[in-house]
């Protein structure tokens, strides 16, 4: 095998390859391709003036042999080797590759002599190389990989057993997208999946010896049943000096389960609240919690005490009523709290927001860097009402999305008044619950209001309604820059076809649109692939639009 590597290599590498251990001393002499002997196209790099330099480029180069050579190593594997070796193999080559370049990384950036000879005489001697390097680079090693895989390295050697245990990077727990067999027909399997999964978490937070982590994910549909281990999670990660936070416990059934949400308990709050609490979540950057029931009064505690947090996502919390933000945050989400009131934002680092406004309660005082935004609001709403918080940013903004429920008898609710030219815009997505009794067409004057458009998306959530009418036909401008046209949800319906016609009409520049017939709300669950009544009835008409497609344009039907 080792001989079939260098058949990959020029014969100067393969010569080279002598110098990594004893076993490959005399392969080279094997060697049965072109040899080659030319030096001519060297740069040398003022090794005449100073012959001391020949030792770094020699160091260099042998490190770049040892990517080629990894790189040989998974071309093999990929010819039908044995499972079992070649998983084993995989692992080894992987961390070689990671070796070679934390040694680059180190003989750049000139650190301690002592420190980089280690590493050298590691790449370049016999015996169990892995095994002889510092401390220092296998924990730089492990950082860079996932959690996952750093559980793996345990199988490398003897050395890398338990090194993982001190990994500082993010711990995710993310089981989301797998396929949990058959759930959504037999809703008892999943007290066991569940089980499952807390006992995995369990694990690796017991298993876990290092002082601190970059981060700590947990996505699962799990409610206030957990609360024990979720209290213990998150006080593990807050313990971790953690810099991210994540709670997502989504139902994989569908629903929110609000009388079953998990709740933070004021023991937790005040745990926070002693010098201890206070020093450990001064490091936190991020804060994530979906589904999850918060309090304002504790999202202002981590706001005014984490000096460094960036971003604040809050979904579904049946707890949060007024709330007050301030501080350096860059990314703000308030979504599906239904009994918010008010909502007061001071804060001039602020980049992107997301917020449904489901009772008008959103009053922007200072956000001079804003330029993405999400607006949600309910029924009936009029959309001057909607738009006047962001009122004063519209000319500033770059992407907008626009969440709403569009039936028969809000046309005149949802008339879009004049809107300004809004020439900054680039991204705008509607994400639209409604069906054939009304027409989107009406709402285009917001495309037209914004000429350096281009992407547009429509997210559709069509609910079945009786009634039938012929297509509409909108005359509008052209819109120059429009590249891009996604749809989610697509029902091949008079809703959304005369939609699509009118944007292939005036989208001259166009290049790709997708057609995707899956539920918006199904999109990163298992149930996103699922075959649902309508749904090749809908990928059948969305072929048939193919040839309305401008020429040079991609139709893309998922």
């Amino acid at each position: 095998m080792l001989v079939s590597v260098l058949s990959f290599l020029t014969m100067r590498d393969a010569a080279v390859t002598s110098l990594l251990s004893h076993r490959w001393r005399n392969l080279w002499e094997y060697f049965t391709s072109i040899l080659t002997f030319d030096r001519a196209k060297e740069k040398w790099g003022g090794v005449d003036k100073n012959p001391m330099l020949l030792e770094g480029l020699r160091s260099k180069y042998i490190v770049n042999l040892t990517y080629l050579i990894s790189l040989s190593a998974k071309y093999l594997m990929k010819r039908k080797m044995q499972t079992s070796l070649a998983s084993k193999i995989q692992h080894i080559v992987n961390l070689t590759y990671l070796i070679s370049l934390r040694a680059k990384y180190l003989m750049k950036r000139k650190v301690q002599t002592s420190l980089a000879h280690k590493v050298q005489k590691c790449t370049t001697t016999g015996g169990d190389r892995i095994s002889q390097l510092p401390d220092e680079v296998l924990a730089s090693i492990v950082f860079f990989l996932t959690m996952r895989d750093a559980a793996v390295t345990s199988l490398v050697s003897h050395r890398w057993q338990h090194l993982w245990e001190y990994f500082t990077g993010i711990l995710t727990f993310d089981r989301t997208k797998e396929k949990w067999g058959g759930v959504e027909e037999n809703p008892m399997l999943l007290d066991g999946l569940r089980s499952k999964y807390v006992s995995w978490v369990n694990q690796v937070c017991n298993s876990h010896k290092g002082p601190m982590i970059d981060g700590f994910v947990v996505r699962y549909d799990l409610d206030i049943e957990f609360s024990m281990h979720l209290d213990k999670w998150v006080d593990f990660a807050i313990g971790k000096k953690t810099k991210r936070l994540e709670l997502v416990l989504q139902s994989f059934l569908g629903g929110h389960r609000a009388s079953k949400r998990y709740t933070f308990s004021d023991k937790f709050f005040d745990r926070i609240k002693t010098p201890l609490g206070l020093s450990n979540i001064k490091y936190l950057r991020s804060l994530c919690f979906r589904i999850v029931n918060i309090t304002g009064e504790l999202i202002e505690h981590f706001l005014s005490h984490c000096p460094v947090l960036e971003q604040l996502c809050v979904q579904g919390s049946e707890l949060l009523v007024d709330l007050k933000v301030t501080g350096s945050l860059k990314h703000l989400e308030i979504y599906q709290c239904f009994r918010v009131e008010k909502v007061e934002i001071c804060a001039p680092d602020l980049v992107s927001l997301v917020f449904s406004n489901y009772r008008a309660g959103l009053h922007i005082k200072y956000a001079p860097k804003l330029v993405d935004t999400f607006i949600g609001w309910t029924l009936g709403a009029p959309i001057s009402s909607v738009v006047s918080p962001v009122s004063s940013y519209l000319l500033q903004l770059e992407t907008l999305t626009l969440d709403f429920v569009f039936s028969m008898g809000d046309s005149q609710a949802y008339t879009f008044f004049p809107f300004p030219k809004l020439y900054k815009l680039r991204n705008l997505t509607w994400k639209v619950v409604t069906n054939d009794s009304v027409s989107l067409l009406g709402l285009t004057s917001l495309i037209e209001a914004s000429p350096s458009l281009q992407k547009f998306s429509l997210e559709l959530s069509w609910s079945d309604h009786e009634f039938e009418r012929e297509l509409e036909k909108a005359i509008g401008c052209p819109h120059p820059c429009l590249q891009v046209v996604e749809v989610v949800g697509f029902v091949g319906r008079t809703i959304d076809v005369e939609l699509v016609m009118y944007l292939l009409e005036h989208a001259g520049k166009l290049e790709r649109i997708v057609l995707n017939p899956a539920f918006p709300w199904t999109i990163g669950t298992p149930l996103e692939f699922i075959e649902f009544k309508g749904t090749k009835a809908a990928r059948e008409c969305a072929l048939q639009l193919k040839a309305s497609v401008p020429r040079g344009a991609e139709l893309v039907v998922l």
